[in-house]
């Protein structure tokens, strides 16, 4: 059904309309402002509206149909979302979600934009506004979120043209971490066939107490993060602490940030990373988003060997093509300053991460911390600096330098590669059955 501004006179209006639509609906909204109260956490639980399973919500275009938070409710606290559903198919298109963030009377809360809970959940040419984390007794805030709760996989998500360009506001009095977009479940079941791709995410402030990802994944299996822009956020594309198998990184462009690419293997045990592809990436590091973070660097892959974490694998990882600048008077010769690294991060060496080809890679770093590569198996070639001079790798626990061409069992790779790729079909089909 088609239906406009002029359709909803009342504050309350819009809302009551949405929770009167049954499952599966097909919503066309016209050019024009929409307003509602969202979902909020109530003294009593969850209140506000929900949108129903299934819902296809579809704007005219985003900046022409606008969904605009009213205000805060005065009985909410905590968790808050514009738009939120539970229920497989849900879609959400082509228009904007002001969270209004800069006019609420009481900004106690977490003004989330979209939550959707489901397989096949799609979120297209949607942009963001007025987000902000004002919530005294949440760690973290995560603005645009697709997840699965309970003991089930997540399959077939969706993504494309996300856009967010402003501030990302809060209280800044203490630090408060954030991520852009976040898609998971509850861990241990995985994410299968997610994409993310042609998103724009630009924050246009530089308040280092309200830091965080642009975008986050876990367990992804067959995922595809691509042809997304990142700038000034503290993380282009992060994976979270759990398994992960076939997730290809490619074509996007991160400026600006502390770590262009973060495969971080180093908390939750018996995790194993494989069969990752990052490439044709281009990685600017900027100095003004380093202050206050963790790791620095473009490409990370980092695998804790500590007994904490002692069966933790990173495996059959791939980087080729890549392009990574250090701006802003960046320090070269920090050994948290890195271009690209698949490394442990902890302990004495084991084989905790294993296989890698770095191929045909650019770095403005001339040091040995422009790669280091900190495997068994590998090969690495054609990496270059930005006067085509070849880089060397270095291995920070066997205290080795590597020429640029340097293999160590490269039929070894090839055909671990190729097992690896059968391997992760296999565990795709065991996890769909």
């Amino acid at each position: 059904m088609n239906v406009s501004q002029s359709d909803f006179p009342g504050l309350d209006d819009f809302d009551e309309f949405i929770s009167k639509l049954p499952p599966n609906s097909v919503v066309r909204l016209e050019p024009g402002l929409y307003r509602t109260w969202g979902i909020y956490q109530g003294p009593n639980g969850l209140a506000g509206i929900q949108l129903p399973p299934g819902l296809r919500l579809l704007g005219s275009g985003a900046g022409a149909t606008v969904i605009q938070l009213i205000d805060v409710a005065s009985e909410a606290k905590g968790w808050f979302h514009i738009l939120e559903a539970t229920g497989e198919g849900t879609v959400v298109q082509d228009l904007t979600v002001d969270c209004n963030g800069a006019n609420l009377s009481k900004p106690q809360v977490i003004t989330g934009a979209i939550q959707l809970k489901g397989h096949r959940s799609i979120i297209r040419n949607v942009e963001i506004k007025g987000i902000g984390h004002w919530d005294p007794n949440c760690a973290e805030a995560f603005f645009v979120s697709i997840i699965e709760e309970g003991d089930k996989d997540l399959r077939d998500v969706l993504v494309d043209g996300l856009r967010f360009n402003g501030p990302v506001l809060g209280d800044t009095s203490k630090p408060r971490q954030f991520t852009m977009l976040l898609v998971t479940n509850n861990h241990g079941k995985p994410v299968l066939n997610a994409r993310i791709v042609a998103c724009s995410m630009v924050r246009t402030d530089n308040e280092e107490n309200i830091y965080g990802q642009a975008i986050t994944t876990a367990e992804a299996v067959g995922a595809a993060v691509d042809h997304n822009y990142v700038e000034n956020f503290g993380t282009g594309y992060y994976q979270d602490n759990y398994s992960c198998h076939g997730v290809i990184i490619r074509d996007n462009v991160f400026r600006n940030v502390r770590a262009g690419i973060h495969l971080d293997n180093s908390c939750s045990p018996d995790q194993v990373f494989e069969s990752i592809h990052v490439s044709g990436n281009r990685i600017d590091i900027q100095r003004t988003m380093l202050d206050s973070q963790w790791y620095w660097g473009g490409i990370l892959f980092l695998t804790d060997a500590t007994g904490k974490t002692p069966t933790n694998v990173t495996q059959f990882v791939t980087i080729r093509d890549n392009l990574v600048r250090f701006f802003d008077g960046q320090p070269q010769g920090n050994a948290t300053n890195t271009g690209i690294m698949v490394a442990q991060y902890y302990g004495d060496h084991k084989t905790l991460a294993d296989y890698a080809t770095i191929e045909n890679n650019i770095i403005d770093m001339t040091t040995p911390n422009a790669i280091q590569c900190d495997v068994d198996h590998y090969r690495i070639c054609g990496n270059t600096d930005f006067q085509r001079n070849l880089l060397p790798a270095w291995d920070n626990h066997r205290k080795v330098l590597f020429s640029n061409d340097s293999r160590a069992d490269s039929s070894d790779v090839e055909a671990a590669v190729k097992a690896s790729a059968k391997k992760m079909v296999d565990a795709m089909s065991a996890a769909i059955e």
